[in-house]
This record gives structure tokens, C-alpha cells and sequence, in this order.
């Protein structure tokens, strides 16, 4: 029997009959799928919280699934049967819309709203990449978009370190008052915020399309361990066929040019310094030569002698280049301790919160009330994946999530058991239909950089043209390097679990499950790795395969219903009014600043939008402020003000910076007109943010001349002390109290001895 006809014969378990594969629907909705899963790293948002810019991505995989849904309810039957795996990450995904739900009630209502439906996207990326995704040529045209979008974002990074970051540096050094202002970050000199700032400005450290270099090694590691694969993988294909008399359709050139392509990711990646990347691509490196046994093996000392070489002349230009630095290893403690201290308070929060959690979008709100005095920054995630699903989401929400991981795990494994020998022919859909759908995967891709190029601007992300010929360019070449593997090679089984692994390993030490341009590709890896445990061949007639009907036919119309109700929820309460809200707040900043009364209407307007949105009013508190200082009699200026800063805390009830804020305003109008009803608002502003933020040294010292100005001696004497030992105890300088307020305090912490 031939290679061809034994193809054709064979099938996937678990995977739909020849009328589930040939619909021109699914065709459309994979190419969909592949655009948004390019799209999403391109503009990865790590504000997707507070800015709600990841909306518009939510709404449409609820749409894709939604389309989807209505021809399973037509058929009646998905396409794979839903099993534990799969149950346990659709757990997760409820518990974490449960918790939501209930953070919005406790805590900041819009931060958890937008989370809430980060997390149905999640779970339908995952849903969707296991029932569209059935063919093992589908599941490699995939994989080589992916791989490609990661070769294309690390050459964006090598232009940055070496032309876009310099001319920054250069044009800075010029003109540094004219550059702050055209960026809308005005600091004047010598103030900490400029130092940060031009601290920032001297970092060489690729970022790519994201906002951490963390972030953007997260992304790259599982996709440079695939790419290994995959190389690995064309290698033995090659020497298969020499040895069996056939003509190799890769070429040497062809080889050189993607090992190439894989020396980008690799240089890319070192230069981003992230030691959670370089842990999780090394783990990837060394357990690659188990998962890629295909063929005759290529591994040997010189396969290792090679990549060990390769590996140490990237990392001797980037130390010539000054992409590399001994700080990378001489602060591995100093990072370490820092995630100690975040596990430390993270374990302090859940202990108070075990069951659901403070809710997604919530945690750095509540962060602060635990944070260590000795600990550095306000984070928004505890940098550890694991722990922050437990402290959003809670602890059933962490087990499904441990169930989904060692589930996939354990089927991988025992897939690895059964597979097949090197010399049999994998499952595969006719091949004329599997050419068609990945020319729809392809395009989809090439649309997916399309997308990000239209939505970049209003995202606050600029796409020029130049840049988007460039990644096109890069891409389509990967991707045509790929294109024979494509068509007729293999994907090692276990390698998407391997690259799932790889990023689940990052995530241990940089956090980023909320973060969609990297949580989307670990969901995509685990459900691929999943597809491929139920890669089982079986030697059948076509026309004698199961159908893969479920024992209770009417789920599809039931996640149809669900999916419904989700598109409603997510556009009335969170696409519509966030973009409204968006859309008035673009209208009061340009409007001249001298206009109030246009800027006045246009934050109410806002503000009437999103009920969910504390940003109207805290933009309307400070509009006010200045006419309030001049007239402080003004009636009119006081009840908004007074109105919009008791609505900036009801929306932001746990957020100590919100309570200090407004205690700031209040304490601005006491100390220019005396006025005992502000400092005494000001004070119980300044006892709440205390409540919320305990080992803030500034925070404290602001509180303690709130309660001395109201008469309250011996308290602002013991605030006072207080702020003087965080002070002490503290070794980061931002954390320090400036020279003035410390002077203040001296004198009030010496009259308790």
C-alpha cells in the first residue's frame, strides 16, 4: 500500500468524521483564530485591567466561538470530545468568572469586570485550538505561524538595541525637557520620577511589542524549544530519506537559513537578560533530545558540541555589544530575595482569602496591605503563576488548574508509551482538504499583522509602514522555510507539551498568566499537546471510522446558550462602556486646558458611560481642585469635588493609593485656607490608605501631620516614629522620606520620648 493511500486510510481518535472537517466554516474560523493568536502578542497590553484594550480581542473569540458552537449544535456533536483536561480548565475558567464577580463587589468593580472576561477569552482560545485544530498538518502550519511571529518580534528587538534605543538615548541627551513632553512625561530635573526615567532610557534590553523584557523572553522560550523541535525533527526527515533512497526536500541552504532564523530567537532572548527565560529555555534545551526521538537519532556529542559553540558566540557578541553584563549573574540573589518577599506576602493574602481569592484585576490593590517593609515595589502580580491563581481565583480554582497541567502531563506520557515507530506514517486528513485549510491558517496569520497594524494607534501602539512590510517579509520567509516540513513532516508528539512546560517554568519565577500576548500561548500549547495524545492510528476504512458523537447530545446548544449570554455580558459591561468612556476622556484631553467647562462635561459624559470606571472622577476631582483652592467658598466646585473624590473611592475601595490621593487633595485645600472639615477628611483618608499600605514610610509621615494639625499629639507622635523606623529599615531609595517631610517629623516622633 503506499505512503499516500496508508494516509488516507488512517485517523486520528477522538478527532471528527470527513463531514466535520470539510465545512468552509471552520476553514474561515480557523483562519480567525490564527489572526488573533498572531494579532495578540503584537499588541500585548499588560494594562488589559485598568485600560480594558483587551476587549475588543474578547469579544471576538467569543464570537469565533459562538460561530463555531451553532454548527456544532447543527451536527450535534463537537468535534472532540470533551474529557477531564478539558473539564478542569473550563473549572478554572468559571471560578476565576466567579471570583471576579465577587471582586467587583469588594473590590474595584472595572479592574475585575475586564479580568472576568480575559478569562472566558482564555478559556476559549484553549476550547477552540482543541475542536478547529484536528489535522497533524494543522497543528504544524500552527506551530510554524508561531515560530515565525517569535523570529519576527526578536529581530524587532535587535533593531531596538541597536538603532531604535540608541537614537532614544541621542535624542534625550539633546533635548531632554522637549523629549519628555512630546512622550506626555513631564518630570522636571532632579525629581525621582526623571531619574527613573532616564534609568529606563540607558536600559539595553530588548522589549520588542511588549512592556517587560520579562514578558517578551516569557513569549520566546517555548517557541525557540519548538523551533528546536522542529529542526530537529527536519534533520532526521532528511537523513530518513537519504537512507531510503529518496530525495530530501530540504536542502542545506535551507537548513542553514532556519538555524539562522533559530540564532535570532536565541540572541534575542540572552539579550532580554531574563534568568526565569534562560532557566525555562535551558530546561527546554536538555529534555529536547527525549522529546524528539524521530527518524534516525541526530543526537550525539557533535549535535551538542555545536549548539554548546553556537550558544557560547552569542553570548560573547553580546557581551562585545554590551547586551550582556555580569550583573545578569551578580544579581540572581538580589531578584531571587525580591520574589521571596512577593511569595511571602502573596502566601500572607491568601491565608485571609483561600476559597475565591480577591478576585482577578484585584491584586495589587490588595497587595499593598501585606507587602513587606523591606519589599521594593507595588506589584501586580506576585511573579509566580501558580500563587497568583490561588490569590485571585482561589484554592479550587489552583487545583483545577493543577489538574489541567498534570492531566496533559500524564496523557502526554502515556501517549509516548504507544507512539508509533519512526517508520510509520502518522495520521492524516485527504490531503487536499489539509492544503486548503492551512492556506487558510497562512492567510489568517498574514492577517493577524494586518490587524495589529490597524489597532496599534488606538492601543497606544504605533505600527509603521515600513515595520509591518518588515515583519511580513521575516515571516512569510519563515514560514516558506517551513513550508515542505509543513506539508509532509512531522511534529514530535510531546514537543507542545514541552514547550508548554517551558512556559509554565518562566511563569514560575515572572508571573504573566493574566497577561494575554503570553498567557494565549500557553493555553494554544496545552491544547495542541493535548490533540496530539489523542494521535493514535488506527488501521481503518474511512467510511468505518466512529463518529465521535457525545453521550449527551445536547451540550453543544448548551455552551451555545452560554456563549450567548457571554457575548451579551461582555458588550454591556465591558466593550461598550469601556469604549465610550475611552472615547469622552480622548475628548476632554483635547480640549485646551482652559476650557473646564468643556473638559467638565466631557469627564461626566465618561463617567455616565462606564458606571464601573473610577477615572472620570478622579479626572474631575482634579479639574476642580484648582478653582476650589482660589475660591474655597465656590459651592458649585466643592460639591463636584467633594461628589467625584467620595465616587473615586467607592469605585476604589481597597486601592491605598486612591485613599491617599484624596487625602493629599484635602490636606492641599487645608494648608491654604485652614479649613479644619479638610484636614480632618484628610486624616480619615490618610487612616484608611495606613490601613491599606502599613509599611509605606511616606504614607505614614502624611498621616502623622494630619493627626497633629487636628490635635491629635499623641498619635501623630507614634505615626511619626513609625515612618522614621519603615525609613530606616528600607533600602530602596524611592521608598525613602524626603528631606522635608523627615525634618516635619523629627520634632512630633520626639515628643513620645
Amino acid at each position: 500500500m503506499s505512503a499516500y493511500r496508508k494516509t488516507a486510510n488512517v485517523k486520528r481518535a477522538g478527532q471528527p468524521t470527513a463531514k466535520h472537517a470539510k465545512g468552509g466554516l471552520r476553514m474561515l474560523l480557523l483562519a480567525a483564530v490564527a489572526m488573533l493568536s498572531v494579532a495578540r502578542p503584537l499588541l500585548p497590553s499588560e494594562g488589559v485591567s485598568w485600560l480594558g484594550d483587551g476587549l475588543p480581542f474578547d469579544m471576538l473569540w467569543i464570537l469565533i466561538a459562538g460561530a463555531y458552537l451553532v454548527s456544532a449544535v447543527r451536527e450535534r456533536e463537537f468535534a472532540r470530545k470533551p474529557g477531564l483536561v478539558d473539564a478542569a480548565v473550563f473549572l478554572l475558567v468559571g471560578l476565576s468568572t466567579a471570583s471576579a464577580i465577587v471582586g467587583a463587589r469588594q473590590g474595584s468593580p472595572r479592574l475585575a469586570i475586564n479580568m472576568l472576561w480575559e478569562w472566558v477569552a482564555f478559556g476559549l482560545v484553549f476550547f477552540l485550538v482543541r475542536q478547529l485544530v484536528r489535522t497533524a498538518q494543522e497543528t504544524r502550519t500552527l506551530a510554524a505561524l508561531m515560530v515565525a511571529l517569535a523570529v519576527v518580534l526578536s529581530s524587532y528587538g535587535f533593531y531596538q538595541v541597536f538603532i531604535g534605543m540608541p537614537a532614544e538615548r541621542a535624542a534625550y541627551a539633546e533635548n531632554p525637557d522637549a523629549l519628555l513632553r512630546s512622550a506626555g512625561q513631564w518630570y522636571p530635573p532632579g525629581s525621582p520620577e526623571r531619574s527613573q526615567f532616564e534609568n529606563r532610557l540607558q536600559s539595553t534590553e530588548p522589549l520588542a511589542t511588549f512592556a517587560l523584557t520579562n514578558s517578551l523572553a516569557g513569549y520566546l522560550a517555548p517557541w525557540l524549544v519548538v523551533a528546536l523541535g522542529i529542526g530537529a525533527s527536519l534533520v532526521g526527515n532528511r537523513r530518513d530519506a537519504k537512507s531510503s533512497g529518496q530525495i530530501p526536500w530540504w536542502s542545506t541552504g535551507q537548513i542553514a537559513a532556519y538555524a539562522l532564523c533559530i540564532l535570532i530567537v536565541t540572541g534575542c532572548l540572552l539579550l532580554t537578560k531574563s534568568r526565569s527565560g534562560y532557566v525555562a529555555g535551558t530546561l527546554g534545551a536538555v529534555l529536547l533530545p527525549i522529546c524528539c526521538r524521530t527518524g534516525r537519532s541526530i543526537w550525539n556529542w557533535k549535535v551538542a558540541l555545536s549548539g554548546g559553540v553556537a550558544v557560547v558566540m552569542l553570548v560573547a557578541a553580546a557581551v562585545v555589544f554590551k547586551g550582556l553584563d555580569f550583573e545578569v549573574i551578580s544579581e540572581v540573589p538580589k531578584s531571587l530575595g525580591y520574589r521571596l518577599q512577593y511569595w511571602q506576602a502573596t502566601a500572607e493574602m491568601i491565608k485571609d482569602h483561600p476559597w475565591l481569592g480577591v478576585g482577578p484585576g484585584n491584586f495589587q490593590d490588595y497587595y499593598t496591605q501585606y507587602k513587606l517593609p523591606t519589599a521594593s515595589e507595588e506589584i501586580r502580580d506576585p511573579h509566580n503563576f501558580l500563587l497568583e491563581v490561588w490569590a485571585t481565583s482561589g484554592s479550587v480554582a489552583l487545583a483545577a488548574l493543577g489538574g489541567a497541567l498534570v492531566g496533559c502531563g500524564w496523557h502526554t506520557l502515556r501517549s509516548r508509551r504507544r507512539q508509533i515507530e519512526s517508520n510509520q506514517v502518522l495520521a492524516v486528513a485527504p490531503h487536499g482538504e489539509q492544503t486548503n485549510s492551512v492556506k487558510y491558517i497562512v492567510a489568517g496569520g498574514a492577517a493577524g499583522l494586518f490587524f495589529a497594524f490597524v489597532s496599534g494607534p488606538p492601543a497606544g501602539l504605533m505600527f509603521s509602514p515600513e515595520r509591518l512590510g518588515g515583519g511580513l517579509l521575516m515571516g512569510g520567509t519563515v514560514v516558506a522555510l517551513l513550508w515542505p516540513w509543513v506539508k509532509s513532516g512531522r511534529l514530535p508528539r510531546s514537543l507542545p507539551a514541552l514547550g508548554a512546560l517551558v512556559l509554565a517554568t518562566n511563569l514560575l519565577a515572572a508571573g504573566g498568566i493574566a497577561y494575554p500576548g503570553i498567557a494565549g500561548a500557553f493555553w494554544i500549547l496545552l491544547a495542541l499537546a493535548l490533540n496530539e495524545t489523542e494521535a493514535e492510528p488506527l488501521e481503518l476504512n474511512r467510511d468505518a471510522l466512529p463518529r465521535a458523537r457525545l453521550g449527551i447530545p445536547w451540550l453543544p446548544a448548551a455552551g451555545l446558550a452560554l456563549i450567548g449570554i457571554a457575548a451579551a455580558g461582555c458588550y454591556f459591561s465591558a466593550y461598550s462602556p469601556v469604549l465610550r468612556c475611552h472615547a469622552a476622556m480622548v475628548k476632554a484631553d483635547d480640549e485646551p486646558p482652559q476650557n473646564t467647562d468643556a473638559k467638565r462635561a466631557a469627564f461626566l459624559e465618561a463617567a455616565a458611560a462606564d458606571s464601573f470606571s473610577a477615572e472620570p472622577w478622579q479626572a474631575l476631582a482634579e479639574l476642580e481642585l484648582p478653582s476650589l483652592q482660589k475660591n474655597p467658598t465656590s459651592a458649585e466646585p466643592r460639591s463636584l469635588f467633594v461628589a467625584a473624590s467620595a465616587r473615586l473611592l467607592e469605585l476604589r475601595p481597597r486601592s491605598s493609593s486612591a485613599w491617599r490621593q484624596v487625602g493629599q487633595w484635602y490636606w492641599l485645600l487645608y494648608e491654604q485656607h485652614h479649613d479644619s472639615r479638610d484636614s480632618t477628611t484628610a486624616e480619615a483618608c490618610y487612616r484608611r490608605a495606613v490601613e491599606l499600605y502599613p509599611h509605606l514610610a511616606v504614607l505614614r509621615g502624611e498621616y502623622a501631620l494630619a493627626l497633629d494639625a487636628n490635635g491629635h499629639s499623641s498619635a501623630a507622635a507614634q505615626e511619626a516614629r513609625t515612618a522614621l523606623e519603615l525609613d530606616e529599615i528600607t533600602p530602596h531609595a524611592d521608598k525613602k522620606l524626603p528631606p522635608q517631610l523627615r525634618r516635619q517629623l523629627e520634632p512630633l516622633a520626639g515628643e513620645l520620648r
